[in-house]
């Protein structure tokens, strides 16, 4: 089994949608979002990244371009067949987008579509204060306003404890990544976000457009910086990927199966 996908597709002949989970969480962010009934054809598999969860034994990564190119080395296959998207939320949306011009790069398999949650595009670089070096009583403050993290992990010492590493390190790639200044999509891209995010705001959501060179939507669904994570958010995420996938079909030739 490859360690990046722990969970196996169960849709047979369905699009795929490999999730990129945000800073600090791994494959198990996206739990409840699995559970939410997936609309017919759409297989939602969470992407694991090396040091945590399963994979806590690996070493983290601190670099966004270094796990990019991770990624398209033990992924690139996973796009064969025209079929398989990417969805990424907060960092894991600066990930999938650095993952699939990546792919572009190498001319290889790519992506029929990719989707950005609640992150910023790459011009704005970081917003805010920086957060890599913070004592962890602020990390722990930020992840309590952004929320997402239930109340009682946030009061687990045990569990802080490895968090605060995980988070320290993605922090570290998401303040320090530079685009090249070329970077663009050759696959549609959508975005989507919470009408009450204070860390990503609908306006940075449309700077995204400048990205995308083969068609582009985005929507705004209730909630905040992790609005998928409730129903209603969940429910804008499924449409939101039945759109994608609608917008490949038209825009991108695919593979038969």
């Amino acid at each position: 089994m490859n360690p990046w996908l722990p969970s196996l597709p169960s849709v047979p002949g369905g699009t795929r949608v490999l999730c990129l989970p945000p800073s600090g969480t791994g494959a198990a962010f996206y739990a409840s979002l699995r559970r939410t009934p997936a609309p017919e054809g759409l297989d939602l598999l969470p992407v694991q990244l090396p040091g945590r969860e399963s994979r806590l034994n690996e070493p983290l990564l601190t670099n966004l371009r270094t796990l990019a190119h991770r990624a398209a080395d033990e992924l690139g296959e996973e796009f064969s067949d025209g079929h398989t998207m990417l969805f990424g939320h907060s960092m894991g949306g600066a990930l999938a987008f650095e993952l699939a011009v990546e792919l572009d790069r190498r001319g290889g398999p790519r992506p029929s579509a990719v989707v950005v949650s609640a992150c910023t595009p790459p011009h704005a670089e970081f917003l805010g204060l920086p957060m890599q070096d913070a004592p962890d009583a602020e990390f722990i403050e930020m992840l309590r306003r952004m929320g997402g993290t239930p109340a009682a992990l946030l009061a687990n010492k045990e569990f802080m404890a490895m968090t605060v590493p995980i988070l320290r390190a993605d922090l570290t790639m998401c303040e320090t990544h530079r685009p090249r200044g070329d970077e663009s999509l050759t696959v549609p891209l959508l975005t989507v976000g919470g009408s009450l995010d204070e860390e990503v705001s609908v306006d940075w959501l449309a700077g995204w457009k400048r990205y995308a060179r083969a068609g582009f939507a985005g929507v705004v669904a209730p909630g905040g910086h992790h609005y998928l994570l409730e129903p209603a958010g969940a429910r804008s995420v499924a449409n939101l990927l039945l759109r994608a996938r609608d917008l490949s079909a038209e825009n991108t030739p695919t593979t038969p199966r």
